[in-house]
């Protein structure tokens, strides 16, 4: 379950590898949602139908399956600290009956504001999208301030929500744009991309389908690996593993990627220090 089919599909192809086969041995019951309450009916479904497992790809669909039930387990791709955000009593042994990944912490942020101003020397004031849970803000404004930028930071729940808060940003004076993780970011990214485009906004996100869509560069973890990861967490809990005996993971191996499209677009002229730094440049 999830607002966008990228994370679901690749997790659909990992269980295919792992023996499983559509209609023999494992039925698959793919909901996507735009919001809360269309992810809320989904959950519920799943709930009537009494599956075995529940899948929740990103913060807002990991809420509506909590929220419908705490006996099936739930394998979720979720951000920010999961005892913190109360999903989890550890990360070694989460309890309960959720368990999976979380794909954001703080290190990653600073990096990304860092690969920001390399790519725009002098750069001192970012716009930050913030869509609802999965970015821990206080962290966010931490490495800012270590960096001495200052942030406009865009709390924002919908499509609309994002073109106005972006709008207010450049009119303060923003000249870059970092796009935090969450499922709105995913589900809008090549608008993001036209937008922070128009409004020659350099800009970078924690999610690599972004500088696919037209992001400037994204640095952190790729959302394939996440959702391959996810389909053996969904194996093991079908093979007998209780969710809360299967340790919350932090994935360790981040990419980053280049859009030189997009550089080309701002006319921007990046170094070659940063290039050579690029797991994958998009042209």
């Amino acid at each position: 379950m999830g607002s966008d089919p990228y994370t679901i599909a690749k997790g659909r192809r990992r269980l295919l590898e792992l023996g499983y086969t559509e209609g023999q041995n494992i039925e698959l019951v793919i909901r996507h949602g735009d919001g809360p309450r269309q992810l809320a009916l989904h959950a519920r479904e799943f709930v009537r139908s009494k599956v075995d497992v529940i899948f929740a790809g990103g913060p807002l669909p990991l809420d509506a399956a909590r929220a419908a039930t705490d006996l099936i387990p739930i394998v979720a791709i979720s951000g920010g600290d999961p005892v913190r955000d109360g999903w989890a009593k550890s990360f070694a042994k989460p309890g309960g009956n959720v368990t999976g990944l979380t794909a954001t912490f703080p290190e990653v942020v600073q990096k990304q504001f860092e690969l920001l101003r390399l790519a725009v020397p002098g750069i001192e004031r970012v716009a930050v999208l913030l869509p609802g849970k999965g970015t821990d803000r206080a962290e966010m404004e931490a490495s800012a301030r270590d960096l001495r930028l200052e942030l406009f930071v865009l709390e924002v729940t919908g499509l609309d929500g994002m073109k106005t808060a972006l709008e207010h940003a450049v009119r303060l004076g923003a000249q870059g744009l970092v796009g935090s993780g969450g499922n709105l970011i995913l589900e809008h990214r090549f608008v993001l991309a036209e937008l922070a485009i128009r409004h020659k906004l350099p800009s970078i996100s924690v999610l690599t389908q972004l500088a696919e869509a037209g992001f400037l560069m994204a640095y952190g973890v790729d959302l394939e690996a996440l959702g391959r990861r996810a389909a053996d967490y969904i194996d093991k809990i079908l093979k007998g593993t209780p969710p809360g005996e299967l340790p919350i993971e932090r994935p360790m191996d981040f990419q980053f990627v280049i859009n030189r499209k997009t550089a080309r677009t701002l006319g921007l002229t990046l170094p070659q220090s940063l290039l050579v730094r690029a797991d994958r440049i998009v042209d």
